[in-house]
C-alpha cells in the first residue's frame, strides 16, 4: 500500500471518529444526551431539528478545515 494512502486513511479515521460525537444528533454522544437532559430539567426544550440546523454551519466549517489539514499533512508535509 502506498504510504500516503495509509497515512491518509489513519488520519481520516481519527477525524471521522471525533466528528461522530459532534454531529446532527443528540444521540451521537453521551455528552449530547446529558446536555439535552440538563436543558430539559431547566425548562428548555431543544428539538432534534433545531439542534441539527444550529450545528450545520459549525460542522461544515470544521470538516472543511480538518479536510484541508488532512490533505496538507498527506501531500505537503514530507514524511
Amino acid at each position: 500500500m502506498d504510504p500516503k494512502i495509509r497515512l491518509g486513511a489513519i488520519y481520516a479515521l481519527a477525524l471521522g471518529t471525533n466528528f461522530g460525537a459532534y454531529t446532527f444528533s443528540f444521540s451521537a454522544s453521551l455528552a449530547g444526551l446529558l446536555w439535552r437532559d440538563i436543558l430539559k430539567q431547566k425548562g428548555f426544550e431543544v428539538s432534534q431539528k433545531r439542534f441539527a440546523v444550529s450545528n450545520l454551519p459549525v460542522i461544515g466549517l470544521a470538516i472543511c478545515v480538518a479536510g484541508a489539514v488532512l490533505i496538507a499533512e498527506v501531500y505537503v508535509v514530507p514524511h
